[in-house]
Protein backbone atom coordinates (compact mmCIF):
# COMPACT_ATOMS: atom_id res chain seq x y z
CA UNK A 1 0.00 0.00 0.00
CA UNK A 2 1.31 3.44 -0.94
CA UNK A 3 1.71 6.12 1.69
CA UNK A 4 0.74 9.52 0.34
CA UNK A 5 0.75 12.97 1.96
CA UNK A 6 -1.54 15.77 0.76
CA UNK A 7 -0.42 19.20 1.89
CA UNK A 8 -1.64 22.75 1.19
CA UNK A 9 1.09 25.36 1.76
CA UNK A 10 1.86 29.06 1.47
CA UNK A 11 5.20 30.60 2.45
CA UNK A 12 6.38 27.61 4.47
CA UNK A 13 10.09 27.78 3.58
CA UNK A 14 11.01 28.08 7.25
CA UNK A 15 9.93 24.45 7.87
CA UNK A 16 9.55 22.88 4.41
CA UNK A 17 13.03 21.36 4.11
CA UNK A 18 12.87 19.71 7.53
CA UNK A 19 9.35 18.44 6.90
CA UNK A 20 10.12 17.03 3.44
CA UNK A 21 13.40 15.47 4.57
CA UNK A 22 11.58 13.50 7.27
CA UNK A 23 8.33 12.79 5.41
CA UNK A 24 10.25 11.54 2.35
CA UNK A 25 11.71 8.75 4.45
CA UNK A 26 8.36 6.99 4.68
CA UNK A 27 5.98 8.56 2.12
CA UNK A 28 5.89 7.23 -1.43
CA UNK A 29 4.41 10.47 -2.76
CA UNK A 30 3.89 13.96 -1.36
CA UNK A 31 1.36 16.12 -3.21
CA UNK A 32 1.60 19.80 -2.35
CA UNK A 33 -0.81 22.54 -3.39
CA UNK A 34 1.11 25.81 -3.21
CA UNK A 35 -0.86 29.04 -2.89
CA UNK A 36 1.48 31.42 -4.69
CA UNK A 37 4.29 31.35 -2.11
CA UNK A 38 6.60 34.35 -2.29
CA UNK A 39 9.42 32.85 -0.25
CA UNK A 40 11.72 29.90 -1.07
CA UNK A 41 8.99 27.25 -0.63
CA UNK A 42 8.74 26.21 -4.31
CA UNK A 43 12.49 25.92 -4.70
CA UNK A 44 12.75 23.65 -1.67
CA UNK A 45 9.87 21.51 -2.95
CA UNK A 46 11.58 21.12 -6.33
CA UNK A 47 14.63 19.49 -4.74
CA UNK A 48 12.71 16.39 -3.61
CA UNK A 49 12.05 13.72 -6.26
CA UNK A 50 8.98 12.18 -4.60
CA UNK A 51 7.22 15.55 -4.21
CA UNK A 52 4.78 16.99 -6.75
CA UNK A 53 3.68 20.61 -6.50
CA UNK A 54 0.42 21.82 -8.03
CA UNK A 55 -0.96 25.35 -8.12
CA UNK A 56 -3.54 26.25 -5.50
CA UNK A 57 -5.70 28.99 -7.06
CA UNK A 58 -7.84 29.52 -3.95
CA UNK A 59 -7.25 32.30 -1.44
CA UNK A 60 -7.56 32.02 2.29
CA UNK A 61 -8.56 28.91 4.17
CA UNK A 62 -10.91 26.76 2.15
CA UNK A 63 -11.90 23.12 1.82
CA UNK A 64 -11.64 23.65 -1.95
CA UNK A 65 -7.88 23.07 -1.81
CA UNK A 66 -8.44 19.74 -0.07
CA UNK A 67 -10.76 18.68 -2.89
CA UNK A 68 -8.17 19.91 -5.40
CA UNK A 69 -5.52 17.69 -3.78
CA UNK A 70 -7.88 14.71 -3.68
CA UNK A 71 -8.75 15.14 -7.37
CA UNK A 72 -5.06 15.31 -8.28
CA UNK A 73 -4.40 12.17 -6.25
CA UNK A 74 -7.28 10.39 -7.94
CA UNK A 75 -5.84 11.24 -11.39
CA UNK A 76 -2.43 9.92 -10.40
CA UNK A 77 -3.79 6.69 -8.97
CA UNK A 78 -5.90 6.02 -12.08
CA UNK A 79 -2.93 6.50 -14.42
CA UNK A 80 -0.93 3.24 -14.80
Amino acid sequence: MKKIILLPVKNEAWIMDIFLKNASKWADLILIADQKSTDNTRHIISTYPNVVCIENPYTGHSNKVRWLLLEELKKRLETP
